[in-house]
């Protein structure tokens, strides 16, 4: 329920809804979007965002691990623990393989 004011150029810290002013938020982080998308009173915005020009005051509805931003990082971080049993194969073997192809290709260039 807290309000912050978000000037040009800055990162937005909260979920929220806009509750004064107006602006272009760069959305590419969190939608892929390569457009700025236009911002006024009543619209919705993500955190991790960045305001590309105008000024927002925020109504913060959703902070920390709750945002959006949070749970995409939260998503990726689970993707990469679950490595399948192939992956954890191939990492393991590049491990050895690679030092002993590029040996190999030393004494072979002798």
């Amino acid at each position: 329920g807290d309000y912050l004011l978000v000037k040009t150029g800055s990162q937005i810290p909260v979920d929220g809804q806009v509750v004064a002013g107006n602006g272009h938020v760069d959305q590419a982080s969190i939608t892929g979007e390569s457009k700025p998308s236009h911002k006024e009173i009543g619209s919705s915005v993500f955190a991790g965002t960045i305001l590309s020009s105008g000024t927002l005051v925020v109504q913060a509805e959703k902070v920390g691990e709750d945002t959006t931003f949070g749970r995409l990082i939260e998503l990726v971080e689970e993707a990469q623990d679950s490595q399948t049993k192939t992956q954890r194969f191939i990492d393991r073997f590049s491990q050895y393989y690679t030092p002993l192809v590029l040996l190999l290709s030393i004494i072979v260039g002798m």
